[in-house]
């Protein structure tokens, strides 16, 4: 399993605008931190990107302008271009009955997920591709949501103004990540958590099984 750090009170912008858990019906999967066309790095660490978002890192004013001075993304996914020990690391950085802003007319309604990498030029590295599609399994379970709910960014014409679209120069999460594939992997994830389940409860029991 991926290793969890809840980041919520480091990082808060004091922007908070609350939602019911029974708003939220879908996921959304965005590329952060990292752009290789043009050479930037913000940061391999959520901790880093938050810290730009909301303009705590003086370093970065043009992204926290961009970004309004608020952290968009309620998990972060590590990725392999970091330190190793990032690979496949999970961050918590808002509540789930919090807005992130980051979609448009999508952010009260999906949680917004940062996969730190491009993925206009990279794949995603093994254990980030399995810890997001551990966590996205996990939280379509945990909210009766299908994985269809499972979306990117740039699959959503509403969530933005064209330019993240897929084949445009700032795709989102990028043309390397393929969706269809991610939702392949998390329905594939959530069959066998479910059958899992259901097996203890049946050994709970005290049914004999093979």
């Amino acid at each position: 399993m991926p290793a969890v750090e809840v980041i919520i009170d480091r990082v808060r912008d004091h922007k908070a605008q609350p939602r019911s858990i029974d708003a939220i019906n879908g996921l959304m999967l965005h590329r952060c931190g990292i752009d290789l066309k043009a050479g930037l790095f913000v940061g391999h660490d959520a901790l880093e990107i938050c810290d730009a978002f909301t303009g705590r890192d003086p370093r970065w004013p043009d992204v926290a302008q961009a970004t309004g001075h608020q952290n968009h993304y309620t998990f972060f996914v590590g990725g392999d271009r970091g330190h190793a020990d990032l690979h496949g690391q999970v961050w918590q950085a808002l509540e789930l009955g919090e807005i992130g802003h980051h979609a448009r007319v999508y952010s009260a309604s999906h949680i917004g997920i940062g996969l730190i990498g491009d993925f206009r030029v990279d794949t995603p590295g093994e254990k980030q591709w399995r810890a997001a599609v551990s966590l996205c399994a996990d939280l379509c379970l945990m909210l009766g949501l299908p994985p269809r709910a499972v979306v990117g960014h740039g699959e959503c014409r509403e969530a933005h103004g064209g330019d993240k679209a897929p084949g445009e120069p700032a795709a989102c999460p990028g043309g390397r990540l393929s969706m269809s594939a991610f939702r392949s992997a998390v329905t594939d994830t959530m069959a066998e958590r479910v059958g899992r389940d259901a097996r203890w409860r049946l050994e709970d029991a005290g049914h004999r099984l093979p």
